[in-house]
C-alpha cells in the first residue's frame, strides 16, 4: 500500500492526464507466490497440502450454512481465479516499485497497529 501514493504522484507528474492505470506489480503473482509471501512475512511454514476445489467449495457451503460468512463459497471461488491485473502502464511510465509483494506484506504486518493475518 505504501507504493500507492508514490505511484499516483509519479503518474500525475509523468503521464497523460487522461490515462487510466492499474496499481499492480508488473507481473501478477500466482496464488503460490501470494501464499509464500504471507508465510515469509508472518513466519509461517509454507502449506504442503493442496485441497481440491470441490472439497473447499463443499466446506464453504457447509460453513456458510451454519453462519460463518467468512467462508462464503463466492469468496473461496474468487481466491481460486486470478484477476490477472498487470502494472504495465506504471512500468511504461517509468515507475519503480519500492516494495515487492513480500516486503509490502511484511511492512503492513509490522506497522502500528499491526496488520493481522494469523
Amino acid at each position: 500500500v505504501k507504493d500507492l501514493g508514490p505511484a499516483f504522484s509519479h503518474m500525475e507528474r509523468t503521464a497523460n492526464p487522461d490515462v487510466t492505470f492499474n496499481f499492480a506489480y508488473p507481473a501478477p503473482p500466482t496464488i503460490e507466490e501470494v501464499c509464500a509471501a504471507f508465510c515469509a512475512a508472518g513466519g509461517f511454514p509454507m502449506p504442503r497440502v493442496t485441497i481440491p476445489s470441490s472439497m473447499l467449495m463443499g466446506a464453504g457451503r457447509a460453513l456458510k450454512a451454519v453462519g460463518l460468512e467468512s467462508f462464503d463459497p463466492e469468496r473461496i471461488q474468487k481466491l481460486m481465479h486470478s484477476t490477472n491485473v498487470r502494472g504495465d502502464g506504471l512500468q511504461a511510465a517509468g515507475y519503480e516499485w519500492d516494495h515487492s509483494l513480500e516486503s509490502g506484506i511484511r511492512d503492513w504486518h509490522e506497522s502500528a497497529p499491526a496488520g493481522e493475518f494469523d
